[in-house]
């Protein structure tokens, strides 16, 4: 999922209308109802997890499959939620087979039916005005030259448009194999650039002519992206219905056109979106010292990873809602076990939502996690020092602190640490 952040106050006559409309309006909380139908024949439990553009929150929840039916509610405060569902079978937790076979939707206060035959990916939805409207959204703002290009992807989606990347550097055309590389990456930027203004002309057609679709938000958010000129973004605050300005997703995007117009006036200011994308891309790596931090344990005690200096620490990086974590957690245990008498422990770093202890603590003592625990809750203070951006990750970190070994698993993990480890 791709989730931007926007901060700042609104400008304009338009924008400063929206500040008039009331923050109660906009937290008001709503309920959509999936039904479904399924047709396994073994016990099955339905998991979603929901995600709330408007709040930017995850609702995790689940129902069992009772006489092939199940119903779950899901809240929300915006004007719509993304849902994902995924089945799980025989009572147990989702597998990574599982996890590849899920169907997403988007659901309003009209909820929706859906019915499975065998896989989820192929799930029939019905009653479900928002994915009718999708359907047709991406059916008119279809790009054929984009799937011709094989850029279908980057540009044919629902939104945002995906074109955030970057160049590190010019080669030295005397490295023919890397220049003809890098000359590959410009003509692929040059396509993407045009096949974008194409796609925000069609969107700026939807917008005029379907002003209270929910996807109106979805286009305009792509035009104040990348748009050549913020300021012909405006104008199509004025253009939406009542209910699309007094959502609070128009309010995060009244913010967003805010900074692109700050940007506009003041470039010297402007935040190098490609250096923060090339920072992001720079991993710790093998002989780095692993950065300091200090997190809350599960007794809201303070913890620093320096007070475990002189051992190996494996410090896992994991959530509460993350399958391939949960699934990893029994080979952790075997190699605490195996490994907890020989200068070595494990820091488990949970990064969770604000607000979801009770689901983290669950998980531990269900999982049966012995060592050390902490949770980074989100503002993301360790995952933002070690550039995580997928979970589980893990790193070995020796006596002196610095990281030997990176992303080991199971055996491999096992095998690395008897080599480590053989003279305790």
């Amino acid at each position: 999922m791709h989730i931007r952040n926007y901060n700042g106050k609104m400008i304009g006559v338009m924008l400063t209308v929206l500040l008039m409309v009331t923050h109660s309006g906009w937290a008001q909380e709503k309920k959509a109802v999936l039904n479904g139908t399924a047709e396994y024949g073994k016990p099955t439990t339905i998991h979603i997890i929901a995600y709330d553009k408007a709040t930017q929150t995850k609702l995790i929840d689940s129902a069992i499959v009772k006489d092939g039916r199940f119903s779950i509610t899901i809240p929300f405060k915006g004007l719509a939620a993304s849902v994902m569902i995924i089945a799980s079978h025989d009572g147990n937790p989702i597998t990574q087979a599982d996890a590849g076979d899920i169907k997403s939707i988007l659901l309003d206060e009209s909820g929706a039916t859906i019915h499975i035959k065998d896989r989820l990916k192929e799930a029939v939805v019905s009653n479900d005005p928002l994915e009718e409207e999708k359907a047709r959204y991406i059916k008119y703002t279809y790009l054929a030259a984009a799937d011709s290009a094989k850029l279908g992807f980057y540009i044919n989606a629902v939104s945002p448009i995906i074109m955030d990347y970057a160049v590190q550097h010019i080669p030295d055309s005397s490295n023919m194999a890397e220049f003809e590389n890098y000359k590959k990456i410009l003509k692929f930027r040059a396509t993407m650039t045009d096949l974008v203004q194409q796609k925000l002309l069609l969107q700026r057609k939807y917008m005029r002519e379907n002003p209270d679709s929910y996807f109106y938000l979805s286009a305009l958010e792509d035009n104040i992206h990348y748009g050549k000129d913020p300021d012909e973004a405006e104008p199509f605050f004025n253009g939406m219905s009542d209910r699309l300005k007094n959502s609070q997703e128009t309010q995060l995007l009244a913010a967003m056109l805010k900074k692109a117009r700050e940007d506009k006036l003041h470039p010297e200011n402007k935040t190098n979106k490609t250096a923060e994308i090339i920072d992001h891309m720079k991993h710790l790596d093998i002989g780095d010292v692993a950065p300091e931090f200090t997190l809350p344990d599960v007794n809201g005690n303070a913890v620093r990873l320096s007070d475990f200096k002189g051992k190996y620490v494996l410090l896992d990086f994991w959530a509460s809602w993350c399958v391939p974590c949960r699934k990893e957690s029994p080979n952790l245990i075997k190699t605490y076990q195996r490994f907890k008498d020989k200068n070595f422990t494990i820091i488990s770093v949970a990064l969770e939502e604000k607000g979801k202890k009770d689901a983290w603590t669950a998980a531990i003592k269900k999982d049966g996690l012995l060592w050390t625990q902490l949770v980074d809750y989100e503002n993301f203070v360790a995952g933002k020092q070690y550039k995580i951006s997928a979970i589980p990750y893990s790193l070995l970190i020796d006596p002196s602190g610095r990281i030997v070994a990176i992303g080991l698993r199971g055996t491999e993990l096992q095998d690395k640490l008897s080599e480590f480890l053989s003279g305790f």
